[in-house]
């Protein structure tokens, strides 16, 4: 059974030429035989000259539908450090993820994280993402992220009310980073903790005459 454009070059079945589509005007007709004044008989002239048409060629590592390069896939289809690209089918563009646990960080979201280890419940997970509860930072394309508990390290994020410092209860701000009964925390920022003081209550008792 002849099973052209399937990425395998079959001589045996008279195929000429294999860049895994059926797409003819490309340089390989889809008989799988060079097409007249695109290409010459050496099959790596056809081959490389759709780099950037979001159809992967057979010598082609990745193709995302453009020459550019530092985007996953270089501008010649060679597969960039760091990431890992795949394709849905032959008609549609490769889908590039950066390669995680590899102590380098590329990107930028807050949410994403690279600590150079698959461990999980170390503030950042095994699929790179911030653990609920941490917050992490410093990492870039040369550096792993340095994570940390955000509850107990003196700075106010996200959906903390208090942070004073560290991560014992029963001392004004409790390990959970929220008031406790009896006090009011105020201040406190992304670079100083909270200031916490007792409520000021006054009772007033009436007595009938």
């Amino acid at each position: 059974m002849r099973t052209c454009y399937n990425e395998n070059l079959e001589p045996s079945n008279v195929e000429e030429c294999e860049d895994g589509n059926s797409i003819n005007g490309d340089g390989r007709n889809e008989g799988c035989m060079f097409e007249t004044n695109s290409c010459s008989l050496n099959p790596i002239d056809c081959f490389n000259t759709n780099c950037g048409d979001r159809i992967r060629g057979l010598l082609e590592q990745c193709d995302d539908g453009n020459n550019n390069s530092s985007d996953s896939c270089a501008s010649d289809c060679a597969q960039e450090s760091y990431w890992t690209c795949q394709r849905e089918n032959t008609t549609h563009p490769d889908q590039c993820i950066e390669n995680c646990r590899n102590g380098r960080r590329f990107n930028s979201l807050s949410t994403y994280c690279d600590d150079s280890n698959n461990i999980p419940g170390d503030e950042c997970s095994s699929i790179c993402t911030v653990e609920s509860g941490n917050i992490c930072s410093g990492g870039s394309s040369a550096d792993k992220d340095i994570c940390e508990k955000y509850c107990g390290n003196g700075k106010i994020h996200l959906d903390e009310v208090c942070d004073d410092c560290n991560f014992d209860s029963k001392d004004r701000c409790n390990s959970e980073c929220s008031v406790e009964d009896g006090w009011i925390c105020n201040g406190g920022s992304q670079n100083s903790s909270s200031i916490c003081r007792l409520k000021c209550t006054v009772n007033i008792e009436r007595f009938a005459i």
